[in-house]
């Protein structure tokens, strides 16, 4: 009997929760000591944000590139959803000497925050962390909490960038915390979205064994294996994500539904791919 089973939906968050190294790239130094790509984010941010007296860190992460920025401004604060990551943000404000920033632990539902407490909110890589629904949600939010005059910056990947560069379907076995897992990934242009869906399969299952024997000693390789190869006997447990993506038309669009004006967005090359880098002003 195949899987046929809907694999149970799960938070953008629930994923870095578990996984806080993928996206810490905090390190002693200073901007010198990070990465070129990472160092021209930092600057962009920086650079959008100079003089702002208290300024959100929206799904703040480990840190980056708000403790970057934290010195250019009055006071920072941040909130994610993941509590790992905030005990790692906190963290590494420690390691850098950063002592104008806070964080919080939030932001899933709503931002725990008063109106027009903020002259600034910074959100590095979270939409696209979000389904549609939640992204438009937590627009509406930033708009809330932000002054007259307010200004957001926002960086995110671009998604026609993306649909040249990466197939629309693909499947990889990768081996986590002594399991084994067939992940899914499925891209759409309309809606733009982009799905994760992971099956932890029974090592001990035939399935399980031929995905052993694929992967071999890597920690993570292609395979063919599709879900509907997968006996129902052998998924331990599934679930997928589902995620909004934007463009240099959807993005700015979003923006200027919540009242934003003033909008800036520019496609920059960084990280082997183009980011969307957008600019604007709560009137």
């Amino acid at each position: 009997m195949r899987y046929t089973a809907e694999p149970r939906k799960t938070a953008g968050w629930e994923f870095f929760n578990d996984n806080v190294h993928v996206c810490d790239v905090v390190r002693p130094g200073g901007l010198a000591a990070l990465k070129e790509g990472d160092r021209k984010v930092a600057e962009k941010f920086i650079g959008a944000l100079r003089g702002c007296q208290r300024v959100l860190d929206v799904g703040c992460g480990s840190g980056f590139p708000g403790l970057y920025v934290a010195s250019h401004v009055g006071e920072l604060v941040g909130v994610d959803a993941a509590p790992n990551m905030v005990t790692a943000a906190r963290a590494n404000a420690d390691q850098l000497g950063v002592q104008n920033a806070v964080f919080h632990v939030g932001g899933d539902s709503g931002l725990p925050f008063r109106d027009a407490e903020f002259d600034a909110a910074l959100l590095c890589g979270v939409l696209e962390s979000m389904d549609w629904e939640s992204a438009d949600r937590m627009m509406s939010e930033v708009w809330r909490v932000l002054t007259t005059g307010g200004r957001i910056a926002l960086l995110d990947q671009d998604w026609r960038d993306v649909l040249l560069r990466k197939p629309l379907r693909a499947a990889s076995i990768l081996s986590a915390k002594g399991r084994f897992v067939l992940r899914v990934v499925e891209r759409r242009s309309s809606p733009a979205t982009e799905r994760y869906t992971s099956y932890v399969v029974d090592p001990g299952s035939p399935t399980g064994r031929k995905l052993r024997s694929e992967l071999g000693d890597r920690p993570q390789a292609p395979t063919s294996i599709t879900p509907e190869d997968l006996d129902a006997e052998a998924v331990l447990d599934a679930w997928y994500e589902e995620t909004a993506q934007f463009d240099v038309e959807t993005l700015p669009h979003l923006a200027a539904s919540k009242g934003f004006r003033g909008i800036q967005v520019e496609s920059l090359p960084l990280w082997g791919q183009n980011i969307l880098f957008l600019q604007a002003v709560k009137p």
